[in-house]
C-alpha cells in the first residue's frame, strides 16, 4: 500500500433534497397522491379529478400549508419553482394539442338552429351586457383588468365544455351532443369577438397588436394551404389497419411546440400555437387517434394534475378575504356574466320546448368553467393585466363553476330515463302476421357472418317479414365529438369503415331473394363504455321487439374452445341488458351452424332447440323459436326441465302467475308436437343443477341452434348449484352452461331477456 500518494479525497455530504430532480420527484408525487386522495373521496359525488388537483393546489398554496417556511423552502423551494411551471406549461401545451385534434371543424357547418343559437348567444350578450355594466359602474377606468375578465368570463373553452361531458358520460346522449355543437359554435365565436374587441381598443399606439394578429392570420392561412394538405397525404400514403409512421407524428409534435416561439413573440399567447397546429391535424383514425393513443394517458394522468395544482398554489385566499371590499366589483361582474350566460343558453332551449330539466342541466354545462381560463387568468396575473386579488377571486370562481356544475348536471339529467318503455315492446307480444323489427350490433367483421346466418335461418316470409337496422359500433378515437350516420339505399358511403358491411348485407338481400326482409344501416362512432347509448336510442325510435349482440366471446374453428374474450365489450352487453327499452338476444355463433346444408325453398336445414325452464324470458324464446321453426326447414325440439319445486325470483317470492302461463305455453307445444312431425316435445324430471347439467352435455351435440330464456336472478331446483361454477353471470346460468367450454361443440346459441323497461 502506497502511503506516500499526496492524492486528497474530499467527500460532499448533501441532502438529496439539494437537487433539482429529487425535488422535483417529490413535488410530483405528493401533488400525485393528494389529488388521488381527494378524488377518491369526492368521485362518489360526481367531481372530477380536475377539481381534486384544484383542491391540493389551494391547500399546497400560501392559504393552508405554503404559509409554513418547511412547505415554501424545502418542498417548493423558490429556486425550484421554474422547473415545475415548465413542467405545468408542457402539460398545458400537449393538452391544449389533443384538444385541438380532437375537435371537428366541419360539425359547426352541421349543426343545427338550436346549437348556432346557443353558442352564439352565450358569448355575444354576456359580451355586450358586461362591457354595458362596466360603463356604467367604471366610468373613470379605476379597476384595472375588468374588461379582459368581462371577455374571459363570457367566452366557452370548447376543451372544458368536452372534458365534462366526457366525465359525465354524456357523449352520446341528445344532452351531450347538442353541448359539444354549441361549445364549439361558442368556442369560434369568442376568437371571433376577442380579436374584434383587441381591434376596437386598441390606441393609436397600440397598432402593433393589429399588426402581430394580422402575422398570426397569415401563419393560419399558411398552416390551411400546406400543413394541412401534407396530413392528408400521411393519411393516403397509410395501409389501412397500419399505423402512421413515427416520424410524422413527432415532426408535429415539434412544430406544436416551435410554434409557441412564434406566437409569444408576437404576443398572442403561446399557448395558442399548439392548439392551432392541432386543429389542422384530421380528426380520428389513424392520424389523430395515433397522437390521442400516445399522449393522452400521460397527459391526463400526471401532466394536467401537476399543471392544475401548480397553478393554483398561485391562489391566496386570505389576501382575498381581507380586501373583499375592493373586490366587490369583480365578483359583482363574474356573478352577472354567470347569469347572462346561463340565461343565454336557457332560454333558446326552452323556446325550442326542451324539457326544463334537460334546459337546466345544457345551461349549467355551458357555463362552466375549468383549467383552459385558469391558465388564460395565471398568464394575465404575470404580465399585470389582473391584480393578484382579482386572480384569487377568478380561481375560486373557477373552483366553485367546476364544483358545483357536474353535481348539479348529474342530479338533474339522467339519459337513462327516455328508455322507460310504457307499452310492450317483445316478440310475445307481436301479432302472428306482424313485422319483427330486429336491431343488430356489428363490433367486428366476424360479427357480419354470424348476423347473416342467424338471419338466414330466421328465413322471413311475406306471412312473417323481418324488417333489420344494422348498427356498426366503431370506437371513438382521436374525436371530441360522437358520430352518428344514416345510409340511405343507392347512395355513394362516405365512411369507409362501415363499407365492407354495408356491401356484406346489400348482398345478402340481393342473392337470398328476401323480398320479405329490409334492411337498414348506421353507423355509431363513439366511446365503448357509452355505446349502449346508441344502441337503445336506435331501437327506441325504430320501436324495434329484439336487439342482437354478438357474444363477446368467439368460436375456434380450428379447436372446440373459445378462444377470444374482449372485456369491454362484455360491459357493453351488461349496459344494453340493463337499458334496453325491448327485448334482447345474445347470439353466441357456432361452427355448426355456418355449415348446415342450404334448402332452396326455405333456407338452411338444421335442428333446433328451445330449452325450457320456465319463466318470461323462456316464454319469450319459445314464442322466437317457433316464429323461426315456422318460416324455416329446422326440426324443432322443446326439451322441458320440470321440477316439484317453484321457481323463485331474488326477492323469494314464488311466481305463480308464470307458473300458470308456462303451463299454458307447455301445453301448447305439446299439442302442436301431436300433429308436427317436424316438432318433438320431451320433458326431463330433475332434482337439481347437476342432472340438468348432465342432460344437457348428452344432448350438446345433437343440436345447431339453442334457444335459451337469461333468467337472470331466477332460482329454481333446476339450477341449483350451476351458479356456483358460472363464468360469464350475464348470460344467466342455462346461457353460461351452453356456452362454456365444457359443453360447447360447435352449437349456436341465443340466450333471450324478455322487454324489462
Amino acid at each position: 500500500m502506497d502511503y506516500h500518494n499526496n492524492t486528497k479525497i474530499i467527500c460532499y455530504n448533501h441532502h438529496f433534497m439539494e437537487f433539482s430532480l429529487p425535488v422535483l420527484e417529490v413535488q410530483i408525487g405528493l401533488i400525485f397522491i393528494m389529488s388521488h386522495m381527494f378524488h377518491f373521496v369526492l368521485k362518489r359525488a360526481g367531481i372530477s379529478l380536475i377539481v381534486s388537483s384544484m383542491i391540493t393546489g389551494i391547500i399546497l398554496g400560501p392559504t393552508f400549508l405554503g404559509k409554513y417556511e418547511f412547505v415554501r423552502m424545502k418542498l417548493f423551494p423558490p429556486d425550484s419553482q421554474a422547473t415545475l411551471n415548465l413542467l405545468s406549461t408542457l402539460g398545458t401545451y400537449i393538452f391544449l394539442f389533443l384538444s385541438a385534434v380532437k375537435m371537428d371543424p366541419g360539425l359547426v357547418l352541421k349543426t343545427g338552429n338550436k346549437a348556432m343559437m346557443i353558442g352564439i348567444g352565450s358569448v355575444i350578450f354576456p359580451i355586450l351586457i358586461g362591457h354595458g355594466y362596466r360603463k356604467i359602474v367604471d366610468k373613470n377606468n379605476i379597476y384595472r383588468g375588468d374588461a379582459d375578465v368581462i371577455e374571459l368570463q363570457s367566452v366557452t373553452a370548447f376543451p372544458v365544455i368536452s372534458h365534462l361531458i366526457d366525465h359525465l358520460k354524456l357523449s352520446n346522449s341528445e344532452l351531450g351532443r347538442l353541448g359539444l355543437s354549441s361549445a364549439l359554435v361558442a368556442d369560434m365565436t369568442g376568437v371571433v369577438a376577442s380579436s374584434i374587441s383587441s381591434f376596437i381598443r386598441a390606441t393609436p399606439f397600440g397598432w402593433n397588436t393589429v399588426n402581430n394578429r394580422l402575422v398570426i392570420v397569415v401563419f393560419i392561412i399558411a398552416l390551411a394551404f400546406t400543413f394541412k394538405p401534407l396530413m392528408l397525404r400521411v393519411i393516403r400514403n397509410t395501409p389501412a389497419g397500419k399505423p402512421v409512421n413515427s416520424f410524422w407524428i413527432w415532426i408535429t409534435m415539434a412544430l406544436a411546440f416551435l410554434s409557441t416561439m412564434l406566437f409569444f413573440k408576437f404576443d398572442q399567447g403561446s399557448h395558442l400555437g399548439p392548439f392551432i397546429i392541432g386543429f389542422f391535424v384530421p380528426s380520428g383514425p389513424p392520424l389523430g387517434s395515433a397522437f390521442i393513443e400516445k399522449f393522452e394517458a400521460m397527459t391526463l394522468g400526471i401532466l394536467l394534475p401537476v399543471q392544475i395544482a401548480t397553478l393554483m398554489m398561485r391562489v391566496d385566499l386570505i389576501v382575498v378575504l381581507t380586501e373583499y371590499s375592493e373586490m366587490y366589483y369583480y365578483i359583482s361582474i363574474i356573478v352577472l356574466i354567470f347569469a347572462v350566460k346561463f340565461a343565454a343558453c336557457l332560454i333558446p332551449t326552452m323556446l325550442s320546448k326542451m324539457p326544463l330539466i334537460d334546459s337546466l342541466a345544457l345551461a349549467f354545462i355551458m357555463s362552466c368553467k375549468g383549467f383552459i381560463e385558469l391558465a388564460i387568468y395565471v398568464a394575465m396575473e404575470e404580465v399585470g393585466s389582473i391584480k393578484k386579488q382579482v386572480f384569487g377571486i377568478a380561481a375560486l370562481s373557477i373552483l366553485i363553476s367546476s364544483t358545483v356544475s357536474p353535481v348539479l348536471v348529474t342530479i338533474l339529467y339522467n339519459p337513462s330515463r327516455k328508455y322507460a318503455g310504457y307499452q310492450a315492446r317483445n316478440v310475445s307480444s307481436l301479432k302472428p302476421d306482424s313485422e319483427l323489427r330486429i336491431l343488430t350490433c356489428i363490433h367486428k367483421p366476424e360479427d357480419v357472418v354470424s348476423v347473416i346466418r342467424f338471419l338466414e335461418t330466421s328465413r322471413s316470409t311475406k306471412q312473417n317479414p323481418i324488417c333489420v337496422y344494422v348498427l356498426h359500433l366503431i370506437e371513438l378515437i382521436g374525436r371530441a365529438t360522437p358520430v352518428f350516420l344514416t345510409y340511405q339505399k343507392n347512395k355513394p358511403v362516405s365512411n369507409l369503415c362501415s363499407k365492407n358491411v354495408i356491401f356484406s348485407f346489400n348482398h345478402y338481400i340481393r342473392n337470398y331473394n328476401t323480398s320479405a326482409a329490409s334492411v337498414n344501416m348506421f353507423t355509431a362512432i363513439s366511446p365503448t363504455k357509452l355505446m349502449y347509448e346508441d344502441i337503445c336510442t336506435l331501437a327506441l325510435d325504430k320501436l324495434t321487439s329484439l336487439i342482437l349482440i354478438p357474444l363477446h366471446q368467439k368460436w375456434s374453428e380450428i379447436n372446440p374452445i373459445i378462444d377470444t374474450e374482449n372485456l369491454r365489450l362484455r360491459t357493453l352487453t351488461c349496459s344494453v341488458l340493463e337499458k334496453a327499452p325491448c327485448s334482447v338476444g345474445i347470439f353466441f355463433d357456432g361452427s355448426k351452424l355456418r355449415k348446415t346444408p342450404m334448402k332452396a325453398s326455405k333456407g338452411p336445414f338444421f335442428n333446433l332447440c328451445m330449452v325450457f325452464l320456465g319463466g318470461r324470458d323462456d316464454r319469450e324464446a319459445l314464442t322466437l323459436a317457433k316464429r323461426i321453426a315456422n318460416n324455416s326447414s329446422a326440426r324443432f325440439t322443446v326439451i322441458y326441465f320440470s321440477s316439484d319445486d317453484n321457481d323463485r325470483s331474488v326477492e323469494g317470492k314464488i311466481e305463480w302467475e308464470d307458473k300458470i302461463i308456462d303451463a299454458r305455453a307447455i301445453n301448447d307445444i305439446k299439442n302442436c308436437a301431436r300433429t308436427n312431425k317436424f316438432i318433438d316435445f320431451q320433458e326431463h324430471r330433475v332434482k337439481d343443477g347437476a342432472q340438468t347439467a348432465l342432460v344437457i352435455h348428452s344432448i350438446a351435440q345433437d343440436y345447431d341452434l339453442f334457444l335459451i330464456g337469461r333468467r337472470y336472478g331466477v332460482e329454481s331446483a333446476q339450477t341449483i348449484g350451476l351458479s356456483q361454477w358460472s363464468e360469464d353471470p350475464e348470460l344467466g346460468t342455462m346461457g353460461d352452461l351452453l356456452t362454456s367450454k365444457e359443453v360447447c361443440n360447435g352449437a349456436s346459441v341465443l340466450i333471450v331477456q324478455q322487454q324489462r323497461r
